[in-house]
Order: structure tokens, then C-alpha cells, then sequence
């Protein structure tokens, strides 16, 4: 049995890679993540253009990590995985962004190994959004000598302030999980960039200073914020 887990990207079709549409129009079988159990998932509405009307689709409804329920509905997940790969033997999993960072694949990654170690993974990288807001904005992640790091809004107060301080490059994902976003915003006033991307890679997709006024506004999950120490 295979399991292709294929990053899609942001979440234009365009910025799809050759090889995951490959893997998408040669699937007979595809899951897909969502966090309502239907099929309003952004990675598939990106796919949708390279997926075949034949294909059997089947949603997996992945939670909050805060879900009293999450292990139970995980496992659950994966036993409806594999009850249809064993029908098809081989299927591909779609992920937003890649399948490595922040998604909710990698939530399933160390079970599958460790439950049925006779599936063959294979992970197909996509491109991530802050790696295309950054081209938005023309800066580069990180030159000679900086570092960048790349966190989620979850994180305490501690971590947050430590990256802050020893990274010339920060990425917050999921910033509708940051307690304070007020005050979060007065700690980064020495980043000489201070972006709050929302959207990025869809028709919605929206580039906002962050400054004491935004820092009131509500966002959503998919939004992000983007702090660089300097241009160069």
C-alpha cells in the first residue's frame, strides 16, 4: 500500500507543483482534511482542477489539538484511512501549505508509522504561505548571518518573547490563537517590517501593517504575521 501526502501549497491551483498535480490526476482515492467534515476544505478546492470526476473522495474532520476528543477522532481517522486503502492500495492525502509544517497530516504522520509500518509514505512538498507572502513583500526570509524562526500563536508568553529577541525574521501562523494581540504588537516595535497577512495565495488575500489599531481587529485562521529586523 502507498499513501502519497501531497502539499498544495497556499492555496492557488497555480502554485501547485508539477509533481503533486501528477500525483492528484493519477489518484483513484483521495483524503482530505477539514475542520467542519464536509467538503469545504481549502485543499481541495485547490486540487479540485487536476481531480477526476471518478475519483472516490472521502473528508476527514481533524480538530483543534484542544478537542477533549482530539486522540480518539485521530484514530478514528485513521481507521477510515485505511479501511479504504486497503481497497484501492494506493490513495493521496492533500494538505495546505506542506506537509511538514503545521498541517494537519503530520498529526497522523507518527501513528501510521507506528500502526502499519507496511504503508509506503511518500511526501510531496508544497510551498508555504509565508514563503509567498514573503515574495508579496520582496524581502527575504533570512541574508548572511540571521536567523528566522517560525511559530504559532498558541505558544506562552516566555517563547514568544525569547524568539522575539534572538530572531532577526519571525513568522506567527494561526494568530487568532494569540492571547494578546495588543500586546503582542507593542513587543515587536524594534522589527523594522511588521506585516499581518490574511488569506495569502486566494482571492481574499489581504497585506496590513501591524500596528496598535490593527492590533484590535479580529482574524482569522488563516492568518499570520510577519516581522523582519531589518530589509536586507
Amino acid at each position: 500500500m502507498k499513501l502519497s501526502v501531497v502539499g498544495l501549497g497556499p492555496g492557488d491551483p497555480e502554485l501547485v507543483t508539477v509533481k503533486a498535480k501528477k500525483v492528484i490526476e493519477n489518484s483513484q482515492l483521495i483524503f482530505v482534511p477539514s475542520m467542519k467534515s464536509d467538503l469545504s476544505s481549502r485543499a481541495y478546492h485547490t486540487a479540485l482542477p487536476y481531480i477526476s470526476k471518478s475519483v472516490s473522495i472521502v473528508p476527514l474532520y481533524f480538530p483543534y489539538f484542544s478537542n477533549p476528543r482530539f486522540s480518539e477522532i485521530i484514530q478514528s481517522n485513521i481507521d477510515s484511512m485505511m479501511t479504504k486503502l486497503k481497497l484501492y492500495d494506493q490513495a493521496a492525502f492533500l494538505i495546505i501549505g506542506d506537509p511538514f509544517l503545521y498541517s494537519s497530516y503530520f498529526q497522523l504522520h507518527q501513528f501510521l508509522q507506528e500502526q502499519y509500518p507496511e504503508i509506503k509514505i511518500d511526501i510531496i512538498p508544497g510551498l508555504s504561505a509565508y514563503q509567498l507572502a514573503l515574495s508579496r513583500l520582496q524581502i527575504p526570509a533570512a541574508g548572511n548571518n540571521q536567523t528566522l524562526s517560525v511559530i504559532t500563536g498558541d505558544v506562552n508568553h516566555e517563547k514568544i518573547s525569547s524568539v522575539l529577541g534572538l530572531s532577526d525574521t519571525v513568522v506567527i501562523y494561526k494568530i487568532n490563537q494569540i492571547a494578546n494581540l495588543a500586546h503582542f504588537e507593542s513587543q515587536t516595535r524594534e522589527f523594522s517590517v511588521r506585516k499581518i497577512c490574511c488569506e495569502i495565495g486566494t482571492d481574499q488575500e489581504t497585506i496590513r501593517d501591524l500596528n496598535h489599531k490593527t492590533a484590535l481587529d479580529h482574524y482569522g485562521y488563516f492568518s499570520s504575521i510577519i516581522l523582519k529586523k531589518t530589509n536586507l
